[in-house]
């Protein structure tokens, strides 16, 4: 999904609808999070990791996706 920033765009706006109707699809979140990091949004990558990881808190993808959140944001040790 998506090629570059104008790609991820695309794919976010599709993979939030997605969210919409299958709220538990775990992939989906950790897709929707990559995406944001594809467009340099992590605050936004956080969000939706946050809220897999409520629905599943050793849902692998979303927990690896999580450190990468905390490497860009400059807290690896959290």
């Amino acid at each position: 999904l998506g090629d570059g920033a104008g790609g991820a765009d695309s794919a976010i706006t599709h993979l939030e609808a997605a969210r919409r109707l299958s709220p538990d699809d775990l992939p989906a979140y950790a897709e929707l999070a990559r995406q944001y990091f594809r467009a340099e949004r992590a605050a936004e990558a956080r969000a939706v990791l946050d809220a897999a990881l409520e629905r599943d808190p050793a849902h692998r993808p979303s927990l690896l996706l999580y450190a990468r959140y905390h490497l860009v944001a400059g807290r690896p040790e959290e």
